[in-house]
């Protein structure tokens, strides 16, 4: 905790999804529905929930193994330079 005061504030839940619904409707909305449906739900795993292990889904790889090929297609005009081996991108 970096011990910032807490500025939220509890209200009824139609209450807040009204207030979150016109808020979206604005330019640069602070406040969204979807926003508050993801802050009103837990998003961490409980403890001895099984992991990706045992869900039969492989480890990840790391970032930095696959991130010149995603970097790539939004690079078309420019190239990346790794180990001094220039990688171009696609035209």
């Amino acid at each position: 905790m970096i011990g910032d005061d807490s500025n939220a504030v509890v209200l009824p839940r139609s209450l807040g999804m009204g207030i979150a619904y016109g808020t979206q409707l604005i330019p640069d909305p602070w406040l969204t529905v979807d926003m508050l449906k993801m802050q009103s739900i837990a998003t961490t795993m409980p403890e001895g929930a099984p992991g990706l292990a045992e869900l039969g889904v492989e480890e990840p790889g790391l970032i930095e193994d696959i991130a010149e090929r995603y970097l790539l297609r939004f690079k078309k005009l420019s190239h990346f330079i790794k180990d001094d081996e220039v990688i171009q991108a696609p035209r």
